[in-house]
């Protein structure tokens, strides 16, 4: 029988893998360097003063081209040009004029961030670990993580989120506590192993609210979870 996925934790659950997001926090931090640029990085995803100075730590600093040119040439000063953007932050890193860029997402990346070609599935750090509850046909499953877990924003394709290692199923629907599972492929009929009991990692649609719907998430390294970090400013509109 195959291990049961942080035994330790009721689901459903955010689990973060703090080595995957620290590459990511390296990696943003090395691009603004590289480009000459500020990068002082938007805190409304992860919403952590512990992660915040796991950012600064990493040269983060502490902290548009056009209107900001025309502002200057009608005699208003302008200090900083300062566009905000995970999936933008590359190329506006290449923009004359931008003097800072505010990134949020790239911390844990998300199913739209994959969808964009702005990170892969290895580089979304924030999983949500759900168990299977149900198995109401043979086509279909039921998890414990519905809308109140999981954001309730769907991908282009109509989906909620990438189910990790599974290309074969699709996170077809949500209510509020539970997701419905369907085959990507009707043709293959029915589901196979996916017992009740099995828990899945989602990368979700749209990580920032999943991050505020939480009162603390996980650290993981490794597979092993270190410790639950409080989503401190949780319900915070800034």
């Amino acid at each position: 029988m195959a291990s049961v996925l942080y035994p330790e934790l009721d689901t459903p659950a955010v689990v973060i893998d703090v080595d995957v997001m620290e590459a990511n926090l390296r990696r943003m931090a090395a691009a603004a360097q590289t480009a000459g640029v500020a990068l002082r990085p938007h805190i409304k995803t992860h919403k952590s003063p512990w992660i915040a100075h796991r950012q600064l730590a990493l040269a983060a600093a502490r902290a548009l081209v056009e209107t900001a040119r025309a502002l200057r040439q009608a005699g208003v000063p302008v200090q900083h040009v300062s566009p905000g953007s995970t999936p933008a932050a590359r190329f506006e890193l290449q923009v004359e004029g931008v003097t800072e860029i505010r990134p949020g997402t790239y911390v844990f990346y998300d199913a739209n961030c994959v969808d964009q070609w702005t990170a892969a599935v290895d580089d979304c750090a924030a999983r949500i670990v759900a168990t299977v509850v149900s198995r109401p046909a043979p086509d279909r499953a039921v998890i414990d993580a519905g809308s109140k877990t999981i954001s309730p924003e769907a991908r282009r394709d109509g989906t909620y989120g990438i189910i990790v290692g599974r290309p074969d199923l699709r996170l077809d629907r949500l209510s509020e506590e539970h997701g419905m599972i369907l085959l990507a492929d009707p043709a293959q009929g029915a589901i196979r192993d996916l017992p009740v009991g099995q828990r899945l990692e989602i990368i979700p649609a749209h990580i920032c609210p999943c991050i505020n719907l939480s009162q603390e998430v996980y650290l993981a390294r490794q597979g092993t979870i270190e410790r639950a970090l409080p989503v401190a400013a949780r319900g915070a509109r800034q």
